[in-house]
């Protein structure tokens, strides 16, 4: 059995356990619910990396193109974005990461790139991701990226 696999179903487990004692999910966790949005325009991607950090307790949010991002960004102050590079619309994952990195109210939320295209850093120095993860990546090895940057586990 993977470790992917037993982690799955001891998540199951605290599930029923929790079902048993008549405890909320949030009770399950030492740790408290963060937010992360997940913006990509595929679905799929979304999809997995939904089921990826749904083994923690955080809180999901979900966009398809930078500008709606944007705009969750401002109402749900998220504690972590994970985000496409290219996108349609106005605003791709380049230009949204500029902007919340320039910006003091937002700068502080760390921002993890997916994306499939290579990505220069040294081009514009406003484009300072926290992460980057290269499609296909290792649902795993995000998790515990994400994991790193909470500083938790």
């Amino acid at each position: 059995m993977s470790k992917w696999s037993k982690t799955r179903e001891t998540e199951k487990q605290l599930r029923a356990d929790a079902a048993f004692f008549n405890l909320k999910g949030d009770d399950l966790f030492a740790s408290p619910s963060r937010k992360i949005l997940i913006v990509d325009d595929e679905k799929e991607i979304r999809e997995l990396v939904r089921e990826t950090v749904m083994i923690d307790n955080f809180e999901i949010l979900e966009a398809d193109t930078g500008d709606t991002a944007y705009d969750m960004i401002l109402k749900e102050h998220p504690d972590l974005i994970i985000l496409d590079v290219k996108m349609p619309g106005e605003m791709d994952g380049v230009s949204l990461t500029q902007k919340i990195k320039t910006d003091p109210s937002m700068r502080n939320i760390p921002v993890i790139l997916l994306t499939a295209v290579p990505v220069d850093l040294e081009q514009d120095s406003r484009l300072n991701p926290d992460a980057i993860f290269y499609k296909p990546f290792s649902p795993m090895d995000l998790l515990d990226r994400i994991s790193d940057m909470f500083g938790e586990y």
